[in-house]
């Protein structure tokens, strides 16, 4: 009896150890290329969804802030066209999804949401995203499936989802390469940049 007892309190103590050997000493993020989320955007046929899982270390040290920027003709809006900012996590290690939703994309009342683990935006309406008859493309602007480090302080482009602008003509790029996707800012009519920026704690 005591040594059935002594194994299964072996095997929960390395099954605790793998669990923190697990946890990495960075940020890091993963991009889906495909999930069930995702799945359920496109059988609705409702939008467009860009879907990540993110570990945290020292989450109670840590402000998360992720947003959507607007660029026209190669310039910036002066605000995001939403964001989401969080943090003073009261546990030292966070994980979960985080991810942006793009409801009715092509429609003059468009509208998206940001979520990340246990929160979500209320969908904002956006108005018109893209002009009628000129193509789109989109894409992530980190490898998909693999964890990609974030570095504390560092602004970090997550996804790109842009418009053509010249009808029936898109360029095939490759937006995990910055300088393609300075030339995507530069040369596209319309374009939607998420990122993400991990910073020190903010004091309450």
């Amino acid at each position: 009896m005591k040594k059935w007892i002594l194994a299964v309190l072996m095997i929960f103590t390395i099954m605790m150890s793998v669990g923190c050997q697990s946890q990495p000493d960075q940020s890091t993020i993963r991009a889906y290329g495909d999930s069930k989320y995702q799945d359920t955007f496109k059988e609705l046929g409702i939008g467009k969804l860009f879907d990540f899982s993110y570990q945290l270390p020292e989450a109670n040290n840590r402000w998360v802030n992720v947003w959507v920027d607007r660029y026209r003709d190669g310039k910036k809006d002066e605000n995001p066209l939403i964001e989401l900012s969080y943090g003073n996590n009261p546990e030292n290690y966070e994980e979960g999804s985080l991810g942006l939703g793009i409801l009715r994309t092509n429609s003059d009342d468009a509208s998206m949401f940001l979520y990340a683990e246990d929160m979500k935006l209320e969908p904002v309406s956006v108005g018109r995203l893209f002009e009628e008859g000129y193509p789109t493309s989109y894409g992530f602007t980190i490898e998909e499936d693999e964890d990609v480090t974030l570095q504390l302080g560092e602004t970090k482009a997550l996804a790109v989802y842009f418009q053509a602008p010249q009808k029936d003509v898109v360029k095939i790029r490759d937006s995990r390469d910055e300088e393609e996707l300075l030339e995507i800012i530069e040369e596209s009519a319309v374009v939607l940049v998420l990122h993400m920026k991990i910073e020190e704690r903010m004091e309450p």
